[in-house]
């Protein structure tokens, strides 16, 4: 379960470094009655949180995996 949990964390990071116009499709773009796309600042701040997902899931396995061979607590 664990190891699914940080498979799909990454998934979605490198969806949201990769694709972030698909990422504001479907979470703002409902919202959006005008035709306009989002702005530079929302693609950089999608990016971003893609890396930190990306970051932050690599790290939970990286330290899972040490727990594991090395025995910490």
């Amino acid at each position: 379960m664990f190891w699914g949990g940080i498979i799909v964390m990454t998934i979605i990071g490198i969806i949201m470094v990769v694709n972030p116009y698909w990422v504001y499709k479907i979470l703002e773009g409902w919202k959006n009655v005008g035709g306009e796309g989002p702005s530079k600042a929302y693609i950089v701040e999608i990016r971003f949180g893609g890396i930190m997902f990306m970051v932050v899931s690599i790290g939970c396995g990286v330290i899972r995996f040490l727990t594991n061979v090395y025995g910490f607590v």
